[in-house]
């Protein structure tokens, strides 16, 4: 097999696997509604090693966040502005949190607003919380796992006010 035969079905593989978790956390209805955005956390699904690659979990949660917002749409709700993925790393008793927004919110804005505020969360220097940004990645942050809670209603409170 050459080398692109076996690159697309290694891409396969992945956007296969990615749809996969994305159903299975629409099915159980794991996605829940803070204040500000919508937040689903991945302890235990099938491949949870794939989703310590923030390229992976960035995929999944631009997925989820385009479908909810459809939803949202078709049933003339209000489309909340964002979605927060958190996937558990056991090996470092950590979670890679990534925060996207749909293409195009209310209003017609368009961006990610979580890179600004994972780096508000960041300096407001809350006591004790244990978290990491990658200066080269700003929506995504690395959150120790016990600080997880924490971390999501510092985040809820710093992404409302702006």
């Amino acid at each position: 097999m050459d080398q692109l035969s076996k690159n697309l079905k290694l891409a396969k593989t992945f956007h296969h696997t990615i749809l996969q978790t994305g159903q299975s956390i629409i099915e159980k209805r794991a996605i829940k509604s803070l204040r500000s955005f919508r937040t689903t956390i991945l302890r235990d699904p099938p491949n949870l090693s794939l989703y310590e690659h923030p390229l992976a979990l960035h995929t999944l949660a631009t997925w989820l966040a385009e479908v909810s917002a459809q939803e949202d749409r078709g049933r003339a709700r209000r489309v909340q502005p964002g979605l927060v993925v958190a996937a558990l790393v056991p090996a470092r008793a950590v979670f890679l949190v990534v925060g996207v927004t749909a293409r195009e919110e209310e209003g017609g804005e368009v961006g990610n607003k979580f890179g600004l505020a994972f780096g508000r969360v960041a300096k407001r220097e809350v006591r004790g919380l244990g978290m990491k940004i990658d200066a080269f990645e700003p929506g995504v942050v690395e959150v120790r796992e016990a600080d997880l809670g924490r971390f999501l209603e510092v985040l809820s409170l710093e992404f409302g006010r702006h």
